[in-house]
């Protein structure tokens, strides 16, 4: 018989005005939910829940948690220089990339929003070099 998995991620995904939010569920005695909200306005937050004591306190970027009292875990939010959200659970990465959909708009945007500025540089140049000289040719 196969063992069920204590840190099973992905308990839910959704989205609300421009905020993307994976939740997590870890421990097998006592069960915490952990919650990483992005929001291209505020950024990255995580924070846990725990089904007694409510909500913890929200950490903004990249953190690290530690949670359990009998069973010690430490959950740890990297962030690399693309943007990618990495979930690391006491070591091992239990998650990569959590808001790959999210992270590949953002890079496109940014990719046409550089090649419309380059082509309107461009165009002011040769506007710029050739135009000024035929309106003023005698």
């Amino acid at each position: 018989m196969e063992e069920e998995n204590p840190y099973q991620p992905v308990l839910d995904r959704s989205q609300r005005a421009g905020v993307d939010m994976r939740s997590f569920r870890f421990g097998s005695k006592k069960v915490f939910i952990l919650v990483v909200e992005s929001s291209i306005w505020s950024g990255v937050s995580t924070f846990f829940v725990d089904p007694k004591f409510g909500e913890s306190p929200k950490k903004r970027g990249p953190c690290k948690l530690e949670f359990g009292n009998e069973e010690r875990h430490q959950v740890e939010i990297r962030i690399d220089s693309l943007g990618r959200l990495d979930l690391v659970l006491n070591d091992c990465v239990i998650e990569s990339d959590l808001f790959a959909d999210k992270r590949k708009r953002i890079l496109r945007w940014v990719g046409v929003l550089t090649i419309l500025l380059f082509c309107m540089m461009l165009g002011l140049f040769f506007f710029g070099f050739f135009g000024f000289e035929r309106q003023f040719s005698l």
